[in-house]
């Protein structure tokens, strides 16, 4: 009996179904009901662990990936083809920004107003919005954005405007240590850089996409923006131009710290410049990527919306991530002070002095380290760039 009820509890307990929650099947977004709208977004990113800005086939690791990822996710826009997407500045692997700007089409709440875009079919007559709120775009987008991509504000603009070809100019900024390096004097050098000049020794070539080197840099400026000892204080190297050409400002920086260290002096710059001279590119390597951010990109008549919640969400982010750096850059720091009074007898040559040591950090922005300039082979007398190069140079000089 005991056994005959135990095998009717076992047959019960199998007939019973299974509770399976069924996920109901997701909605499919009707962007048909909805209008859009012409909005402008500025957006601040550390991009030291991106492969740039741009999408790249078979690379998800890009700023644009991450952006789009999000507008689709907040179903802000139904694909990038339709959005009429457009960029003030392509950044390059490992350059961050503070003050990029991209603008598209966007899904909107609002009937009319500026920058929208009223829909096909909709009711031709006019409507009132003024009790409609827009939507949330800053906090909608940083909430499904990584914490190193912010959204800082947004701006309605006219349907025909461009991030790129409305940008009236683009300033970069470039960090690095003092060290042992002149900054009066690279930045009266860097003074012959402003102007309209034809800069194709200071950038790589892509010839393929340019064929155009004249740019305009309107300001530039060297300077230190703190105040240390030892070579560790840091400096900024601040360049606003109309537009740039590939890796313009990390070849002028790299010019600059030659300049800086006196292994050249200012001359180099106008022989550089001078296409009818420096008829090829000179090879030298240019300045690391990491420290250089877009700063700013300057439109006319364009007023940003910043929403407070978000923007303080933002500010409590990046002072996080401040106090950790800092506390890291503080440690090492003392470490260096340290490590750099070590008796000479300690160091594996004898003729270098110890505090020699704390003076030699910018030789790491740089490709090649020089102990002493008798090793430095001046830019006038380097080989000079491919053969794209050669044939490119010389066609313009015939013209």
């Amino acid at each position: 009996m005991e056994s005959l009820s135990t095998a009717k509890r076992k047959v019960s307990t199998q007939s019973k179904p299974s509770k399976k929650t069924k996920k109901s099947p997701r909605r499919i977004f009707d962007f048909s009901r909805y209008n859009q709208r012409r909005v402008a977004f500025k957006l601040a990113y550390l991009g030291w662990d991106y492969h740039g800005l741009a999408s790249q086939d078979g690379i998800e690791k890009t700023i644009e990936f991450e952006l789009f990822n999000a507008f689709t996710k907040t179903c802000l826009i139904g694909n990038r083809a339709d959005s009429k997407y457009t960029r003030s500045g392509r950044t390059d692997k490992g350059v961050s920004a503070l003050g990029q700007v991209i603008s598209l089409n966007v899904r909107t709440n609002l009937a009319n107003g500026p920058g929208v875009i009223v829909r096909n079919g909709a009711d031709d007559a006019p409507k009132e919005s003024e009790n409609i709120s827009e939507l949330e775009y800053v906090k909608m987008l940083n909430k499904v954005l990584p914490n190193d991509i912010r959204i800082l504000a947004w701006a309605p603009v006219n349907n025909d405007f461009s991030a790129r070809f409305n940008t009236i100019s683009r300033t970069y900024k470039y960090y690095f240590p003092r060290g042992n390096m002149n900054i009066q004097i690279m930045n009266e050098s860097a003074q012959r850089l402003k102007g309209e000049h034809d800069f194709r020794n200071f950038c790589k070539m892509d010839l393929a996409n340019v064929s155009n080197f004249r740019r305009e840099i309107l300001s530039i400026k060297v300077q230190t923006i703190e105040n240390s000892n030892q070579g560790f204080e840091m400096c900024e190297i601040i360049v606003c131009g109309t537009a740039f050409l590939w890796h313009q400002v990390r070849c002028i920086v790299s010019i600059l710290f030659l300049i800086g260290q006196g292994f050249e002096d200012a001359s180099v710059i106008d022989y550089m410049l001078d296409i009818t001279k420096c008829t090829k590119k000179p090879q030298y390597g240019m300045a690391s990527e990491f420290p250089l951010v877009l700063f700013d990109c300057a439109y006319k008549d364009l007023t940003w919306i910043y929403d407070e919640y978000a923007h303080s969400l933002t500010v409590k982010h990046f002072k996080k991530t401040w106090t950790e750096y800092a506390i890291k850059t503080t440690l090492l720091k003392q470490m260096l002070n340290e490590i750099c009074i070590a008796p000479n007898d300690l160091l594996e040559n004898k003729n270098i002095d110890s505090k020699q040591i704390c003076y030699d950090q910018p030789c790491f922005l740089t490709p090649g380290h020089y102990d002493q300039v008798s090793t430095f082979r001046p830019i006038r007398t380097r080989p000079t760039c491919g053969e794209n190069n050669d044939k490119f140079a010389l066609v313009v000089l015939d013209s």
